[in-house]
């Protein structure tokens, strides 16, 4: 609810929220209602079964997309972990298709200090090519259960990872062999791990908060810390808007604990075969789980 509540206080016209649940479809389905926003926010629920343990994160993030470009839109995704400073989709859009460039077909978020990529903030342009390139990805998702879904996604870009059973002409077939660039982690797609700006006159370049680390972090303590910032932002009671003096402090009070120098180096980085695939490999389930 915080969470969709913040998008349309920070002037997001259209939203898709896409989850396995019924309880927190029926929180969206009321949101919308609340907000008078039937026309701006669907509220999408999984139905059909998935084959592994995982694949209910992955379908729900992935599934939309092939529709979506085949329809011509492009598409910006954001974990439910972040908190907004402002609408991401100007900023996005603009550093999608900056001004005497060819447009990116994917900008993502890598880390504060890490090179590889963090899938949880990116926007994909809409395009056969894009369209061809997602639907090889998802292939390769259900084929090798054994990888990391972010590792796939920076071996998809060819960016720092090297994966198995990955196509063989990825950078030679045109046809899916996409552009790709970096969303700015050390000053507008902030992350806890640090934020490289001045708090008395580039707080302003912040456009979210996302409460990933590479430091190590609990998931009772991350949802401390959002929801810490959520009603610190939250509207009043009885308003119908957000009170702008209350974003002001809490974005200078988070912006001056995370500040820090910029990173001289990004260290390499790998996330490994998931959690959940590791728990069910070392139990000796997974290959039944695979029958």
């Amino acid at each position: 609810r915080s969470f969709l509540t913040r998008a349309f206080d920070v002037g997001v016209t259209r939203l898709t929220f896409v989850t396995p649940t019924r309880e927190l479809v029926r929180v969206c389905e009321a949101v919308a209602a609340e907000e008078q926003a039937e026309a701006k926010l669907l509220c999408v629920r999984l139905f059909v079964p998935f084959a592994r343990h995982y694949d209910f994160n992955n379908k729900a993030k992935f599934y939309l997309f092939p529709i979506m470009f085949a329809l011509g839109v492009d598409v910006i995704w954001l974990d439910l972990d972040i908190f907004l400073f402002k609408n991401p989709a100007p900023r996005m859009l603009e550093q999608a298709y900056a001004p005497g460039q060819w447009p990116k077909d994917v900008l993502v978020t890598d880390h504060f200090d890490e090179h590889c990529i963090n899938h949880g903030v990116f926007i994909v342009r809409s395009s056969d090519r894009s369209l061809l390139w997602l639907l090889e990805y998802i292939r390769w998702l259900h084929w090798y259960p054994y990888g990391h879904d972010q590792n796939g996604w920076d071996a998809f870009l060819v960016h720092s990872i090297v994966e198995p059973q990955m196509p063989q002409d990825l950078r030679q077939n045109p046809a899916i062999n996409v552009s790709y660039g970096l969303l700015n982690t050390e000053r507008e797609y902030v992350t806890l791990t640090g934020w490289a700006g001045n708090v008395f006159v580039q707080r302003s370049q912040a456009v979210l908060l996302h409460f990933t680390t590479t430091q190590g972090i609990t998931e009772r303590m991350k949802k401390s810390k959002l929801m810490e910032l959520f009603n610190a932002t939250g509207r009043p009671s009885g308003d119908a808007t957000a009170d702008q003096r209350r974003l002001d402090m809490a974005t200078w009070k988070v912006l001056g604990r995370l500040q820090t120098s910029w990173p001289m180096v990004k260290r390499p980085c790998f996330e490994g075969i998931h959690i959940v695939v590791a728990g069910l490999l070392q139990s000796g389930l997974y290959e039944e789980l695979l029958a």
